[in-house]
């Protein structure tokens, strides 16, 4: 199995109300990037991420499952998160080991109680985040009214970077309004796509929408504010840095159009993933403490440093036993090795360890800083543990579920 550097991992959750379409969402991607060699569906024993037999008879997701895939030479691993009432805390404890957040709203039903949950729960933690609005190819879809409400109840400036082409059972993909182009994708699931130039018809639609992406990029810094007022435009250089700028502050929020069971949009989302969300190392140190003298303590993303992980699920197996999840924050844990139980002042013998791909188990040596697997049959260790060397403890905060 190849060995990522961190710089090259992303740790993402896909969170939302449920219904918006998030395991669809994660199932497109898993078939686009090779992982699987159909588009699972949600209900059907063909999904990766829904694999319960509850999850199949319900049609909807009771846990929260883990799956890994490449793209652009990343990898991505991706957390599906449930968004049901009576199954949502798996989510905060998801949202606990990631660097990124997409989350997923439906364009017919719009923001949704746990749409706003999840949303504060990921503030708090200061995720960055992007949206997809999804199920666009709906007769009901209301891309307008979901934006309108995300600028009012998240207080924050949607940054919607496509334009449907198309609406309802029309809708046939978008223009990137970043790029100039259009997709045009099959209607088929494969998600391909004919790239091209903007539609004639739509050239004022997207000049009017860029124009409007270009005041919200000016309203994020004071100098950008002033250059737009008196020239009416910002350079391409002043677009991209006013861009970054608003992504890093949370004063900007990119928007994807798409609908994922078509299998439409899904591709840009993707690219999305790895453009505007971070790294493990571009979120910086993670503080526990320690556990000796309570003092606060701060590890490093690396991957030569000591020990550190939280473990964010337990899962029983009927096959493996006994499944626990974990995050390594630094350092490298290794198969076949001993590991300390900072919660539990007790030391764990590691035997294999896995990459999870849905419910299969995929054996490696190791897991390194910046990445998340899962080792079996472990005896004392259970969720919201802090796993570390012994002679370098630090203990993380405890899962609030």
């Amino acid at each position: 199995m190849k060995q990522y550097d961190f710089q090259d991992i992303r740790n993402v959750g896909l969170v939302g109300h449920g219904g918006s379409g998030k395991t669809s969402a994660a199932e497109a991607i898993l078939f686009l990037s090779g992982v699987n060699d159909r588009l699972g569906k949600v209900g059907d024993t063909s999904s990766i991420m829904d694999y319960d037999p509850d999850e199949v008879q319900r049609g909807s997701s009771v846990n929260a499952s883990v799956a890994f895939y490449e793209w652009d030479k990343k990898k991505i691993n991706l957390l599906d998160t449930p968004g049901d009432s009576n199954f949502i805390a798996d989510t905060p404890a998801s949202l606990r080991v990631v660097d990124g957040a997409v989350i997923v709203i439906s364009a017919v039903d719009g923001i949704q109680f746990y749409t706003e949950k999840v949303w504060k729960w990921a503030t708090e933690q200061s995720i960055p985040k992007i949206i997809f609005i999804n199920k666009v190819d709906q007769e009901q879809a209301n891309i307008a009214s979901v934006l309108e409400s995300i600028k009012r109840k998240f207080n924050v400036n949607p940054l919607c970077v496509h334009v449907p082409i198309g609406d309802g059972e029309n809708f046939s993909g978008v223009v990137d309004v970043l790029t100039n182009k259009s997709y045009v994708y099959q209607k088929d699931g494969s998600g391909k796509n004919k790239v091209d130039v903007i539609p004639g018809a739509m050239v004022e639609e997207v000049k009017s929408t860029f124009a409007e992406l270009t005041e919200s990029v000016a309203e994020v810094d004071d100098e950008l504010t002033e250059n737009y007022l008196e020239n009416g435009e910002l350079s391409e250089q002043e677009f991209s840095i006013g861009l970054k700028k608003g992504l890093k502050e949370g004063k900007l929020l990119p928007v994807f159009l798409g609908a994922a069971t078509q299998n439409i949009g899904v591709d840009l989302l993707m690219n999305a993933i790895i453009e505007f969300l971070p790294s493990p190392g571009q979120r910086g140190p993670v503080i526990g403490k320690n556990p000796k003298d309570g003092s606060e303590k701060s590890c490093d993303v690396d991957p030569k440093s000591t020990l550190s992980a939280l473990v964010f699920k337990t899962v029983a197996d009927p096959y493996a036993g006994k499944l626990t999840l974990f995050r390594v924050f630094s350092g490298v844990l290794k198969g076949d090795s001993s590991v300390y139980n900072v919660t539990q002042e007790a030391t764990e013998r590691v035997g294999q360890i896995y990459l999870l791909q849905g419910k299969k188990q995929i054996s490696v040596s190791e897991i390194s800083a910046g990445d998340i697997g899962t080792v079996a049959k472990l005896k004392v260790t259970t969720t919201s543990n802090s796993l570390s060397s012994e002679n370098h403890p630090i203990q993380f905060e405890a899962i609030s579920f």
